[in-house]
């Protein structure tokens, strides 16, 4: 066991007194011994006594404190050492103690790394079917946004289809209305052309009566009607004729008259002169000869 060590004090270096028992006193009073022999022997003399009595006073002192100050680092040392030494064995007894139980624990250990390699199999296996099964599962994230990509697209083309179908609807319903409205005016013509067909018959039933007229105007004698007055039209026109050529023979014969009562050798003439028209010449002859003359 480490022997305890209490804390330097003066007393350690000196108790103050001749005969005290401080390692400086001790020291001191050894000196003090060998120098009165060697005075007695007047090896020392006079101012030499004090001189050398002063150097071992001082060398006295110094080795005191020295040796105080060694022997506690001395002490520490050996009670460090002890204590290490006991550590050590402690140490030693601990380890020995614990291979003991590690031996003893042997069986539990090797059992305990057979569970955990167990278990680490185990875990190999967990881990690959989770592998398989996060494959799995982007498979049918993959799967799933497919179909809500899918269901997107139907309810686009199902808003579309709605959209289309509100849009013939609403055509319909116009082609609905239209068709109303040309059976209204279907009607509407039915009657006009019911009007027409009336105005037709009663058209119809007036030209055969015109035709039946025509034809009555047309026959019969001679000419019909419009013969008989075309054949008076004739007559008046040749009648204005007549009139004509008698009114110009009327005023030939006037002035044949007038000549001859006032010459009676003048003869009347026949023709007009060679610088009239022949085409007037006839007409002359033409009416002299129907005035008779």
């Amino acid at each position: 066991m480490a022997e305890e060590i209490l804390p330097l004090t003066i007393k350690d270096l000196t108790t103050g007194a001749i005969n005290g028992t401080g390692v400086f006193d001790e020291l001191q009073s050894t000196i003090q011994v060998r120098l009165d022999r060697e005075y007695e022997k007047n090896r020392i003399k006079g101012t030499e006594y004090s001189q050398v009595y002063l150097g071992a006073m001082e060398a006295s002192m110094q080795q005191s404190i020295v040796f105080l100050l060694g022997k506690d680092k001395a002490a520490n040392e050996a009670n460090l050492v002890l204590a290490q030494i006991a550590l050590a064995e402690a140490q030693k007894d601990k380890v020995l103690v614990e291979i003991e139980l590690l031996e003893l624990e042997k069986p539990k250990v090797e059992a305990q790394i057979r569970a955990i390699d167990k278990g680490i199999e185990k875990m190999d296996a967990e881990i690959s079917m989770l592998g398989k099964q996060e494959d799995k599962v982007d498979k049918d994230i993959e799967l799933a946004t497919q179909q809500i990509l899918n269901a997107q697209e139907e309810v686009k083309k199902t808003k579309e289809e709605v959209k289309l179908v509100t849009a013939q609807t609403s055509k319909v319903g116009s082609e609905k209305i239209l068709i109303d409205r040309n059976a209204a005016n279907a009607l509407i013509q039915g009657t006009v052309l019911s009007n027409q067909a009336s105005k037709l018959g009663a058209e119809s039933s007036l030209i055969q009566q015109k035709k039946v007229t025509e034809t009555y105007q047309t026959s019969g004698t001679p000419g019909g009607m419009l013969g008989g007055q075309l054949t008076v039209l004739k007559k008046q026109a040749e009648g204005f004729d007549r009139s004509a050529e008698q009114k110009a023979a009327k005023t030939i014969a006037d002035v044949y008259a007038v000549v001859r009562g006032t010459e009676d050798s003048y003869t009347p003439p026949q023709v007009v002169e060679d610088h009239e028209t022949s085409a007037l010449n006839s007409y002359l002859v033409s009416m002299a000869s129907k005035a008779g003359l």
